[in-house]
């Protein structure tokens, strides 16, 4: 039954025999096997495993040459052939016998599935030859997202009765049963403090579990297929993670993290894996017992060697970025996920794996922004090679006109099938084309979003330093330019990052520091055509938080030391400054646009009058900022003394008192004849304006503060008229 289960060259007589088939070319390969592994599988167990030997040989040689995904375990734990009697690499697929043409992923499943049913009812699995080789890949198969996969691979694995994991068998078990699943997640504690699992049994029995759960991350069944069930399944069992240890947490990350491996090895800067003052060098090592020492990351031990101010490189994100052409895109957007529902679920204990974590997220921007230009040029070479084609089918058409009309009819048909076929082709190229790109900016977008999330969460003891500068070259650079456009209807993933920098002042340097053009292409949002309000309030909150810091506060709110709270202060007022004149020629601008008397009345409704009132106040915080722009200046004192005369109803008295603010640090930039460039006749005429709305405003403002306000400004009025003087 074995040689007939596991047919080589040589046996395809017996195998034609056996069916009573002399026919090879119509032999049902799959059908046979199948109904031979089901006949061993359910009468023939113990005698497999009296028969251990060519058992396993052929278990393990259908697992290397026909199930794909695991060949990299081979890779890793032999190196070798497996010693077989004969060569099987090419059994499976003997396309000119015409045994199969072409072999499904389902049918290689099933088989599987008909192996591990066999292997499950072994008495006695240790005693197998290459029994730790087994036990690992059970381990390995239970992680996939499968339910019945799983269920069969720890039936394989309970097989061993371990001390420490055969007590829970039924917990497990219910644990990939889909309609027990729930019920059993929420009434298991995996707290190491529970009193579900015993503690001395945590070592054997967490490796298990910790797979079985990262597998049911994954499994799609009915209702769980949906976005909303996956995101609903995740946090689920992320919450159920919450009293692990912090080693068992990384265990379970580990999982997820072993497809991208080699990018973590060349990615993460070797001194934030090896230096002592952050997270032990990453590895699938389990309380310091692996399967084989190729499992642990190779980092070199000696850290004292690096220098730990060095930044990382964007040359090693940008080639691990290119290695992501090995790993698909649903496996980067599935840890993409997993991040964000690890970072939401359990807080700052996820700062451990963030190390790891960025190789990966960067290496995913890296090779979805290089997706993203390759498809660009491809869609800009076919749009040209379309207008070339129109053209050239504008020249043949002229060229049939002058022919005979016979001649002409009869190439009719044939030039439009021709047509046909070559439209079709291009709009399917297209269509690919497109897709690629979308999924690409998915990852991207995705990607961007770990990354905020990481920044919103504020571990205490990680530091994004290292990383800043791949940050900028591989997700900011590349989109600077476009960050205005990119953000009119929404606020992009990226405008959200800029924004979590605002956070707290260890931040702050990371707006101005890498790339000059942030901190006014950001402004610039606030102009950027048809930009919807949601947007501009986002950046005003920006701009109101640095004018907001207080360096004293500071000290006590973020736990900061007076020199830096000091420090952050100077770096905020030197980058209002530098752009004072942006911000008050945009706000110009935005006062112009939205009709200052229409966009204040909608205040009583809540509506644009809110966003107004917003930028009336941020403008009075920014006036004092201002040193010489006189043109801008006298533009916006235009715009906003007709709002003195609004009813209280309309203009509340606060925003009254922000416009007296911005007439008090700008009117001697207007009037003053030793700043402004006005005309001195002009400058006068201005005064008597300001004169006029001031004097007014004494019997409509009742408020002390705006009053006094009121006084200061006839004060500074009166340096400039000598009447008022007297």
């Amino acid at each position: 039954l074995l040689r007939l289960a596991n047919v080589d060259g040589s046996g395809l007589q017996n195998l034609a025999i056996a069916t009573n088939c002399p026919d090879l070319n119509r032999v049902d390969y799959a059908n046979v096997q199948k109904q031979l592994m089901t006949m061993l599988a359910e009468i023939g167990a113990a005698a497999a495993e009296a028969h251990s030997k060519p058992v396993v040989q052929a278990f393990l040689a259908f697992i290397r040459y026909d199930f794909g995904w695991t060949s990299s375990f081979f890779t890793k734990h032999e190196g070798t052939e497996l010693g077989l009697d004969v060569d099987l690499t090419g059994v499976y697929a003997v396309e000119h016998r015409g045994l199969l043409t072409e072999r499904g992923r389902r049918i290689d499943e099933t088989r599987c599935i008909l192996w591990l049913k066999l292997i499950s009812k072994f008495r006695n699995p240790q005693q197998l030859p290459r029994a730790p080789t087994l036990y690992s890949l059970f381990l390995r198969m239970i992680t996939r997202g499968d339910n019945e996969m799983q269920r069969h691979a720890l039936g394989c694995l309970l097989a061993w009765r371990q001390s420490g994991v055969h007590p829970y068998a039924e917990n497990l078990r219910n644990l990939v049963d889909e309609k027990r699943f729930r019920d059993e997640i929420k009434t298991f504690d995996l707290a190491v403090n529970g009193q579900s699992i015993n503690i001395v049994h945590r070592e054997q029995l967490m490796p298990i579990l910790l797979r079985v759960l990262h597998g049911q991350m994954m499994v799609r069944n009915g209702k769980a297929s949906r976005k909303d069930g996956m995101r609903i399944r995740r946090a689920v069992i992320l919450n159920a993670m919450v009293g692990v240890t912090q080693e068992e947490l990384r265990f379970f990350v580990g999982i997820g993290l072993e497809t991208f491996r080699t990018t973590i090895l060349r990615a993460t800067p070797r001194e934030l894996l090896a230096n002592a003052e952050s997270p032990e060098p990453f590895s699938l090592t389990f309380n310091g017992a692996s399967a084989s020492t190729t499992d642990k990351m190779d980092v070199d031990s000696d850290a004292s060697a690096l220098d730990t101010d060095e930044q990382s490189s964007i040359s090693e994100y940008v080639g691990a970025g290119a290695e992501m052409d090995n790993v698909s895109s649903k496996a980067q957007i599935s840890f993409l996920h997993l991040q964000m529902e690890l970072i939401r679920s359990l807080g700052v204990k996820a700062t451990p794996v963030f190390h790891e974590a960025f190789a990966v997220i960067l290496s995913s921007v890296a090779w979805a922004q290089r997706e993203l230009d390759v498809a660009n040029d491809e869609l800009e070479a076919l749009a040209t090679e379309q207008t070339g084609d129109d053209s050239q089918a504008t020249e043949d058409s002229d060229a049939d006109n002058d022919s005979d009309m016979d001649d002409a009819q009869s190439y009719v048909s044939d030039d439009e099938d021709m047509d046909v076929a070559v439209a079709v082709g291009k709009k399917s190229a297209r269509g690919d084309i497109e897709h690629r790109k979308s999924v690409a900016r998915e990852i991207r977008q995705l990607a961007i979003k770990c990354i905020t999330r990481m920044f919103v969460l504020e571990p205490p003891n990680f530091s994004f330093a290292p990383y800043m500068q791949c940050i900028y070259e591989v997700a900011i650079d590349p989109r600077i330019d476009n960050l205005a456009s990119e953000n009119t209807q929404n606020s992009s993933a990226l405008l959200l990052l800029l924004k979590s920098w605002t956070l707290t002042p260890k931040y702050y340097p990371y707006l101005v520091d890498y790339n000059p053009l942030t901190f006014p292409m950001l402004l610039d949002i606030l102009v950027a055509p048809k930009v919807q309000s949601s947007v501009v309030s986002l950046v005003l909150g920006i701009l109101q938080t640095f004018l907001d810091y207080d360096p004293q506060v500071a000290v006590h709110k973020y736990e900061l030391s007076a020199e830096s709270a000091e420090a952050y202060g100077v770096l905020v007022k030197g980058m209002i400054q530098r752009h004072i004149s942006r911000i008050l020629s945009h706000m110009r601008t935005c006062f112009s646009n939205s009709n200052l008397n229409s966009a204040t009345t909608a205040t009583q409704s809540g509506g644009s009058g809110n966003l107004v009132m917003h930028q009336i106040h941020i403008l009075s915080r920014v006036a004092e900022y201002a040193t010489e722009e006189t043109q801008d200046a006298k533009a916006l004192l235009d715009l906003l003394l007709p709002t003195l005369k609004r009813p209280g109803s309309v203009v509340p008295a606060r925003t009254k008192g922000d416009v007296l603010n911005i007439m008090l640090r700008f009117i001697p930039l207007v009037i003053d004849p030793s700043v402004s460039a006005i005309a001195k006749d002009e400058q006068q005429h201005l005064l008597a304006g300001y004169l006029n709305s001031i004097s007014s405003s004494f019997g409509r403002l009742r408020l002390d503060s705006a009053r006094a306000t009121l006084s200061r400004i006839l004060s500074t009025l009166a340096k400039f008229d000598r009447q008022l003087q007297g």
